[in-house]
């Protein structure tokens, strides 16, 4: 009758097969087998027949099956790089708020800007940005930041009750009103200044401006028009704190940049206005007028004074200094941070060529520490005082070269 089922079987699963094709299972064999040796030569017939047949049925189903392709398995490289990229703009997070506790406003504004372009999602990065930017002066973008916030709130604020506005642990949306209240109100004061400077009320107008700056210190428009009545009412140290204090901000015009530092080296106010010359030129190494107003400032270069700021103001044993967070200061620094303040001696010049040389020696005035740190002033204690005492207008500097 040709070939035994059970040899064929054997046969069969010996054969070669495409992947995805499995073999005929031992125990249906023994089972063809057994019930082959039991049984008569015809009914070995219809045995073979109907296995042969269950044989052909089984193989063409679990080809089909297994042919179907599996869905591909997510790759686990790709998944440790979405987790990596996530943890990277975590780390550059809390790296941030490391240093905004510790008064290093530029670099926490650096690691919190580089967690958003990782993840810009991150509805506390902007929140702790725009209140950085805040405390730094700059309404506009800290509105912007906490507007965002706002925003991303809201698209999970029905999946996520948690963080409903109420419950929010980053209250976005009470920070725009006082925000927004702080902009109003320098608007009003700036406005009011103009309408004071047109009637000719000078010094109303001034105050009005001051009161628009302290409101928005970082608003260019605002610290331009101050610079510029300050200068024209005869006060030369408000105007060219205003102008240094312009030169600072980013964005600012090409010509307002020049006219701020012309007005600073008419003033003798040259170490901010080499500064910001030296800023520009890296924006612009082939800025003309830039390179021809920091040619003479680099000249005299041996004869300028290294000091980290100056004593604004006096009060018994209390003085304002004009230096804060944004020239260097830290809030750790307070009441760790010791300072001297001198004056400086007057300059030595060749007699044959009238160069500059230098300066004779500086003339101390006191030790100072530091008790408060603010966005761009500081307090300090005098702890001593030498000579003539700390005066207004006296250059202070870290004692000893470095901190504590």
């Amino acid at each position: 009758m040709g070939q035994e089922p059970v040899n064929f079987l054997h046969e069969f699963n010996a054969r070669p097969r495409r992947p995805g094709v499995g073999c005929m299972p031992e125990g249906l064999i023994s089972a063809v087998q057994s019930v082959f040796s039991e049984t008569s030569k015809i009914s070995q017939i219809h045995v073979v027949r109907t296995f042969l047949i269950l044989s052909i049925i089984w193989a063409f189903g679990l080809s089909v099956i297994c042919a179907a392709p599996a869905p591909p398995l997510p790759s686990s490289m790709a998944r440790h790089e979405v987790l990596s990229v996530f943890d990277q703009a975590m780390d550059s997070y809390e790296e941030g708020y490391r240093r905004y506790l510790r008064g290093d406003f530029p670099e926490a504004e650096r690691f919190w800007k580089h967690a958003l372009e990782l993840e810009p999602n991150m509805i506390k990065a902007h929140y702790w940005l725009g209140k950085l930017y805040r405390e730094m002066g700059r309404l506009g973008d800290s509105l912007s930041h906490w507007e965002e916030a706002i925003r991303l709130t809201n698209l999970i604020g029905d999946r996520r009750k948690a963080l409903q506005t109420e419950n929010n642990e980053y209250p976005a949306f009470d920070q725009i009103k006082i925000t927004k209240e702080r902009e109003r109100k320098a608007a009003e004061s700036f406005m009011l200044g103009r309408n004071f400077l047109y009637e000719g009320q000078w010094n109303a107008a001034i105050a009005e401006f001051k009161e628009a700056v302290t409101a928005y210190p970082a608003n260019s428009e605002y610290l331009l028009m101050l610079a510029r009545v300050s200068k024209d009412g005869g006060d030369g140290t408000g105007s060219r704190k205003a102008y240094s204090r312009l030169l600072e901000l980013p964005d600012v015009s090409h010509e307002f940049q020049l006219e701020a530092i012309d007005s600073l080296i008419a003033g003798n106010d040259i170490e901010p206005a080499a500064r910001a010359l030296r800023g520009m030129l890296k924006t612009n190494p082939m800025d003309e007028d830039v390179r021809r107003r920091l040619a003479p400032l680099e000249r005299e270069a041996p004869s300028s004074v290294a000091a980290a700021g100056r004593v604004l103001s006096r009060l018994d044993r209390q003085i304002v200094l004009d230096l804060g967070l944004d020239r260097g200061l830290k809030l750790a620094d307070e009441y760790s941070l010791g300072l001297r303040s001198f004056r400086p001696g007057d300059p030595v010049i060749d007699p044959n060529t009238g160069k500059v040389l230098g300066r004779l020696p500086d003339t101390i005035s006191g030790e100072l520490l530091v008790t408060k740190v603010f966005a761009r002033s500081a307090w300090a204690l005098i702890r001593k005082q030498f000579g003539s005492g700390v005066k207004v207008g006296d250059l202070v500097e870290i004692a000893d070269g470095k901190r504590r």
